[in-house]
């Protein structure tokens, strides 16, 4: 279960899945491109297996060291554009440390009374469930033979059992 999720808009999404069909597409081209030849060649004569492997052979190796140069070309290009993006971003602070809450704030932001918050600080072990949109919705304690708990109605505080 997901606690955050965050949509991604239609357009990257599009983008994403295009992108992806289309170098699974180019990859399965490629491999079949370089090496069904070469098996064939391999399966439809294999008393000249020698001669066969040295001439299908050397095609096989420049296909595939193609496919190195075709990797190491995307890989400079992600690295390139990784760069230009540190690079870009550096001016902006978008990772500063939050100040701490206080235990007033804290237990308004789970929706459990303080009491509870000092309870969920003391225990070792509690199972906390969430609501799909990532509230909390009710608290589990497994070291009790039966647990007891308490689900959250809409509005209502969360108290422990």
């Amino acid at each position: 279960m997901s606690i955050i999720k965050t949509e991604q808009h239609w357009l990257p999404k599009t983008i994403d899945t295009l992108l992806t069909l289309s170098a699974w597409a180019v990859f399965l081209y490629l491999i079949t491109n370089g090496t069904v030849p070469f098996a064939k060649q391999l399966i439809a004569h294999p008393e000249q297996f020698q001669s066969i492997l040295i001439s299908a052979f050397m095609p096989l190796i420049m296909q595939l060291s193609n496919y190195a140069i075709a990797g190491a070309l995307i890989g400079g290009i992600l690295l390139t554009w990784a760069k230009y993006n540190e690079l870009r971003a550096a001016r902006y602070t978008r990772r500063e440390r939050s100040p701490d809450l206080c235990d007033s704030a804290l237990s308004a932001s789970f929706f459990v009374t303080l009491e509870d918050l000092n309870i969920l600080r003391r225990k070792q072990v509690l199972i906390l469930h969430n609501t799909e949109q990532g509230d909390l919705s009710w608290i589990e304690d497994p070291m009790m033979l039966q647990p007891k708990v308490r689900s959250l109605k809409s509005g209502a505080r969360l108290s422990l059992v």
